[in-house]
């Protein structure tokens, strides 16, 4: 029964899906642990197997929180494991801290949640990220500006060119050939002819 299970696991199979196959996601079950151990250790190729079935096995024989599955979840297309991801991290901190928003009374604050530590650290790391990207966003604003100015510069000169070749062809004057139909927009000296 085992070795039919880990048989329904093609670990050689590529690890990008193609387009026919859906991506599902489902927790990770005992007898995904062989492909799973395989997988890992294509994927972090400075550990060998053995490393992350020591980790996979200390998930198997740890207390499960509630609500939380044993091992995590794992990704599958077609179904061929093609990601994992585990919960170490938060089964490793569940301990509950108070986390205290009144720097004055530390005794009884006014504003204070009890959460998981696993969590504390999961919203500071996201809450870094929101902040990482709204920091460089704002950075470059000059650069966003001058894009601007310089997409609405080449609308104009490209407006005025529709609007010398329209007037051109209306007075049914031929212009000289030129040695390129594109215009050229440059902020550098023109070449010399």
């Amino acid at each position: 029964m085992a070795e039919q299970a880990d048989s329904q696991f093609m670990v050689n199979a590529p690890v990008v899906p193609d387009g026919r196959d859906e991506i599902r996601c489902r927790p990770i079950e005992p007898v995904d642990l062989p492909a799973l151990a395989e997988l890992l250790t294509r994927g972090f190729p400075q550990r060998d197997r053995r490393y992350w079935e020591q980790g996979l096995a200390r998930l198997r024989d740890r207390d499960v929180p509630e609500g939380y599955p044993r091992f995590g979840f794992v990704l599958t297309a077609g179904g061929r494991p093609v990601g994992v991801l585990l919960l170490l991290f938060a089964v490793a901190n569940r301990q509950w801290i108070s986390v205290s928003l009144d720097p004055f009374t530390a005794e009884d604050p006014a504003l204070s949640v009890s959460l998981p530590v696993f969590f504390v650290i999961l919203i500071a790391l996201i809450g870094g990220v929101l902040i990482g990207g709204i920091a460089t966003w704002l950075s470059q604003r000059k650069w966003r500006r001058t894009a601007r100015r310089h997409r609405a510069e080449l609308h104009r000169l490209l407006s005025e060119a529709a609007q010398i070749k329209h007037r051109a062809e209306r007075e049914n004057r031929v212009l000289p050939p030129s040695r390129s139909t594109a215009l050229t927009v440059g902020y550098g000296r023109p070449p010399a002819a």
